[in-house]
């Protein structure tokens, strides 16, 4: 699967844009699942302006669900979860 280059080509709230930003961080890294300011949404959301609670809800729930919340909670295991759904 190709990695997302140019983030202009997504919608600010989009699969492909949450993917881009997942791609972008350091694989091993793990993110805070519990908190909602450092988890992976929590994290992507202040990268494009805003926050986890301005995501709308269909697109938190469904990527907690399949995608941030499975653990491991680091952001390669997460965007690996996430490009089978591309």
């Amino acid at each position: 699967m190709a990695k997302y280059t140019d983030k202009t080509q997504t919608p600010k709230h989009s699969l492909n844009s949450f993917i881009f930003f997942l791609e972008r961080q350091p694989a091993d890294k793990i993110y805070n699942y519990p908190d909602c300011s450092e988890c992976a949404i929590g994290q992507y959301a202040k990268s494009i302006g805003c926050t986890y609670h301005s995501i709308p809800a269909k697109f938190v729930h469904e990527w907690n669900e399949f995608i941030a919340g499975p653990v491991p909670w680091t952001f390669g295991a997460a965007a690996a979860r996430a490009r089978t759904f591309v």
